[in-house]
């Protein structure tokens, strides 16, 4: 017994047989969140999420001395988001730090084995920089600070190169409306490449 075939009386499909004449064509939408809930899936969305957004702003890397470039942060933007769980009720902050960066010839240290080492484990450089973000009020008191990581990178050849860090912060939650600017500070050695 097989399958019935709707175009032949009593015929049977065979595996591996392909049978199809309608013609699919698809079209690419370009819609906002606020226009296709209600439009595709009839819900309005009823929630206020607090956000504050700082930036973009530029930056360019100097060595210590301040003569010479090590690279440059364009586009560096800040954002925080106070959110609420609707089944639980519990209140978050997500952080994201986001940035392009581009070299000058230089760059993070990556791990590899410094020159005239006789060590392997103290003869290397660290990976990557440690960075924070410091959060203040409008008259420049600290009300929070995120240790973002010793992740910060920037390597040889980057042109523009998108980063992106976060954090959701779930303990300490009473500094968001006191926040009215940053500052961002970014700890260690660059080598040139």
């Amino acid at each position: 017994m097989g399958l019935e075939d709707e175009g032949r009386e009593g015929g049977l499909v065979t595996p591996g047989e392909h049978r199809g004449s309608a013609v699919v064509k698809f079209e690419l939408l370009k819609l906002e969140a606020k226009t296709a809930l209600p439009t595709f899936w009839h819900v309005e969305p009823k929630t206020q999420m607090p956000i504050k957004t700082f930036g973009p702003h530029h930056a360019q890397l100097r060595y210590s001395d301040g003569d010479e470039d090590i690279g440059r942060l364009d586009d560096i933007t800040v954002t925080l988001m106070r959110l609420k769980n609707p089944n639980t009720g519990a209140v978050s902050i997500q952080m994201s730090l986001e940035y392009l960066a581009t070299s000058n010839g230089s760059r993070t240290p990556d791990g590899r084995t410094l020159p005239g080492s006789t060590s392997s484990l103290y003869g290397r450089e660290a990976y990557r920089l440690k960075h924070w973000i410091y959060f203040r009020t409008a008259a420049g008191g600290l009300v929070h600070d995120w240790y973002v990581g010793q992740d910060f990178e920037l390597d040889c050849g980057w042109n523009r190169r998108h980063c992106l860090h976060g954090r959701i912060e779930t303990n300490i939650l009473d500094w968001f409306d006191a926040v009215e600017r940053y500052e961002w500070e970014i700890r260690g050695l660059f080598y040139r490449c």
